[in-house]
């Protein structure tokens, strides 16, 4: 997916590697919307997609029950975050970098933001 190098280890830190993360979320979700409604899109990928969201709005969740330790009550939020991820996952993977790009509408481009992301992936892998 676009560059074949990550621009790791950037010179930026972690801090401000996640901010400008946390800055690029709106432009991910709309990304997310018209990648959904691209009819270039393969079908697979709008299934993910589309399946994440409607699993995010709907009223069903897995409620651990009280008095159990903090992993199984963890995994109520868990579970949404996972899926998400696994379905951005999925779409960086199986869509070609240009409609990405195309339709990504924030200041910093896409493929630093991505690098900001697996900075802060690898960071974040070091604490295990």
């Amino acid at each position: 997916m676009g560059k074949t190098t990550p621009a790791y280890p950037l010179d930026i830190s972690g801090k401000d590697a996640v901010r400008e993360i946390l800055r690029g979320v709106p432009a991910l979700i709309k990304l997310i919307w018209r990648i959904i409604t691209d009819k270039n899109t393969a079908l697979p990928v709008k299934i993910w997609l589309g399946g994440a969201a409607l699993y995010l709005i709907s009223p069903f969740n897995f409620k651990p029950a009280k008095g159990l330790p903090l992993p199984f009550r963890f995994l109520n939020r868990a579970d949404d975050l996972i899926l998400i991820l696994f379905a951005v996952l999925k779409m960086f993977e199986k869509t070609p970098f240009e409609l990405l790009e195309k339709h990504w509408s924030h200041s910093m481009p896409l493929s630093m933001w991505r690098d900001l992301v697996f900075k802060i992936y690898t960071d974040m892998k070091q604490f295990r």
